[in-house]
């Protein structure tokens, strides 16, 4: 199942994807140029407002199977990916399995996001194997393409509350949308219209800043599955009538 949220304009790249697998694109995001492959009937979940430039890939698989050649059990199986809102993938990064990027972050050129990861929220991080690099950082899509003194000066600290603390997140424990715990539900459901019926409601409808947000001093061990309105899906009037394949 594929499902891509209004105001994403812009999609460029190549997408492998197998039965039983999810790739979430919430609105307003930007790919520039991304590669996903997607397997195991695990998922990809990106959040809103993400920016992603040329040449990024996202694997959750290693596409051909790995053993341990004293036990004969496979080994390096695959693992969802969950990516918070407003993330800059700088260009050529990748991840790899099994990770989450919380909301607010970046992540540097040519890094590669490999393990059981967390990247917490506003901080920068780059590298091989990629890491936390500096914390208490935000980011704005504006851009120095036409950059000039007027700009450099009007630029040089930002002005305005508001907008500022729009790009800076906090935990909140009974809002906090616990990727494990997303998870667990999508494994749970028996097909396609299901995850899209939940994901809906859960995710997309879902409207709090913080959602995605989490920082390296939260504790989320008790946070349950927070959402607005379960039925939200259900109430969509459809202009032209939905095909349900079950199979799909």
């Amino acid at each position: 199942m594929v499902f891509i949220g209004s105001g994403v304009n812009y999609v460029k790249g190549q997408m492998d994807i197998g039965s039983n697998c999810v790739c979430y694109i919430d609105r307003d995001s930007y790919l520039g140029e991304v590669f996903m492959r997607i397997f195991e009937a695990k998922n990809i979940v990106i959040g809103k407002d993400c920016l992603f430039s040329n040449d990024i890939w996202l694997w959750n698989s290693d596409s051909h199977l790995i053993y341990d050649s004293n036990k004969y059990s496979r080994i390096a199986k695959g693992e969802s990916c969950y990516i918070g809102d407003h993330i800059w993938f700088g260009w050529s990064a990748g991840g790899l399995k099994k990770f989450f990027i919380a909301s607010g972050s970046i992540i540097g050129t040519r890094s590669v996001i490999v393990g059981d990861k967390i990247l917490f929220s506003n901080t920068a991080n780059g590298g091989y194997p990629c890491k936390n690099i500096r914390e208490n950082i935000f980011w704005i899509g504006d851009t120095t393409f036409d950059w000039n003194v007027i700009k450099e000066e009007a630029y040089e600290t930002l002005s305005g509350v508001e907008k500022v603390e729009g790009f800076i997140y906090q935990f909140e424990p009974d809002k906090f949308l616990n990727p494990a715990l997303i998870e667990e539900r999508l494994n749970a459901l028996p097909n396609a219209f299901d995850k899209l019926r939940f994901l809906y409601s859960y995710v997309y409808c879902n409207t709090n800043k913080n959602r995605f947000a989490l920082f390296k001093d939260s504790n989320y061990t008790d946070c349950k599955l927070y959402c607005e309105n379960p039925n939200a899906f259900d109430e969509i009037n459809f202009e032209t009538p939905l095909r349900i394949n079950y199979n799909g």
